[in-house]
């Protein structure tokens, strides 16, 4: 079993002899550095995949141990590269967690149209758009059919009376709208 060992690390120790040259562990270097702080984020996504496979990591750690044997800030900069990939392999992408406009709203609003929006504002459109500003419907909720509802429980929530059933709940808000 020892000489088995003993071949294992001879002939890797041989494979991995052109590291030793000054000039190719110095490009290595540029290398990892600039790959693992900037191009990094641009790899395709079946190349991250790999990273993936327990066996791809066991070898990217074998590899940053026995370099740190030789030289450490290969090996740092091997670790780091490595803890790059392992990170956008397992981060997920990022979501909001907010409530949707289509489970936002209060009951009564949900059949709410543009119309009975304009209805409630004695169809006065510039009535309307302050009130829309005034009470804070983010900017990029378009004034239509689908985002009524939403809006009408903006405006309600601000203090406008609309067309009814759109009406404010009474009692405990989170039982009878959620």
């Amino acid at each position: 079993m020892e000489q088995t060992l003993a071949n294992f690390n001879t002939a890797l120790n041989n494979w991995m002899t052109p590291l030793d040259n000054t000039t190719i562990k110095g490009v290595l270097m540029v290398f990892l550095i600039l790959y693992g702080t900037l191009l990094a984020p641009a790899l395709p996504k079946a190349f991250l995949s790999l990273f993936d496979n327990f066996f791809v990591k066991a070898v990217a750690i074998f590899l940053i141990i026995w370099t740190s044997n030789h030289d450490p800030a290969i090996a740092i900069a091997l670790a780091v590269v490595f803890m790059v990939l392992v990170n956008l392999t397992v981060s997920k992408p990022t979501t909001e967690s907010f409530e949707g406009p289509r489970n936002a709203i209060y009951p009564g609003c949900r059949n709410l149209t543009v119309y009975d929006l304009l209805d409630s504002f004695k169809n006065d459109v510039h009535a309307l758009t302050r009130a829309v500003r005034d009470s804070r419907v983010p900017e990029d909720i378009a004034v239509t059919d689908y985002y009524a509802p939403l809006i009408g429980t903006y405006l309600l929530n601000y203090g406008h009376v609309l067309k009814a059933p759109c009406t404010a709940p009474t009692g405990n808000p989170v039982t009878t709208w959620v």
